[in-house]
């Protein structure tokens, strides 16, 4: 089946005016100027959008979507992200992390999770490891973790400069972007070690990036 997406006003990522899409197994087909001549058959479904805009899928390189929360109490605790919410939002590709409770939520929670919402059509990966150090893995080690399964695409989020993390010394932290990285030549991935800053004064915070950083 075929459907023909009229009248959108198209950024991929750069502005392309008034466009119509030509969708066909669920991906763009083609892409015509409003303007061309184009006679829709009858196998083709029509879906006049009425000039909205039509962009590409949003990527989050951080989302807690096997819930977050309980710094509160277990009454705090917040709900796993549903894949209608994701889809809502225009997140087409997320990227998965424990947060600061490393030990009700696993990374096995996570791969589950990040399998679930790729089978609903979502791209979803997630990090290894977790705020504290040492890192909280899947098969014992982070290198490991990003070599051996592929939804893992790096660790974090590792807390420095914050009450709730490990207080890891430059040393620990400069080992873990090492395992990452290495791990990452192999088998062709990022090897993405994200960090999460506090408000706590730490000669760590003048050596790493802001919170939603990756080094």
């Amino acid at each position: 089946m075929l459907t023909l997406v009229k009248n959108v006003q198209l950024h991929a990522p750069e502005p392309r005016g008034l466009c119509h899409l030509l969708i066909a197994d669920q991906r763009i087909a083609a892409i015509l100027d409003a303007n061309d001549p184009f006679v829709a058959g009858s196998l083709i479904t029509t879906v006049d959008m009425e000039g909205r805009r039509v962009i590409p899928g949003l990527v989050d390189p951080l989302v807690h979507y096997i819930g977050g929360g309980g710094e509160g109490g277990f009454g705090n605790r917040t709900a796993e992200l549903s894949l209608p919410e994701a889809c809502a939002s225009g997140v087409t590709t997320l990227v998965g992390a424990l947060g600061t409770d490393a030990l009700t939520r696993t990374p096995a929670n996570l791969i589950g999770k990040a399998r679930e919402l790729s089978a609903g059509g979502l791209s979803a990966y997630a990090y290894t490891g977790s705020y504290q150090l040492p890192p909280v893995t899947l098969t014992g080690s982070v290198a490991s973790d990003i070599l051996y399964i592929n939804e893992f695409i790096g660790v974090g989020e590792v807390a420095i400069s914050d009450h709730r993390g490990s207080q890891p010394s430059t040393h620990e932290l400069t080992r873990l972007a090492s395992d990452a990285r290495t791990a990452g030549l192999l088998a062709g991935k990022s090897g993405i070690v994200f960090i999460h800053t506090g408000d706590a004064d730490s000669h760590l915070a003048d050596a790493y990036q802001p919170h939603g950083s990756t080094v």
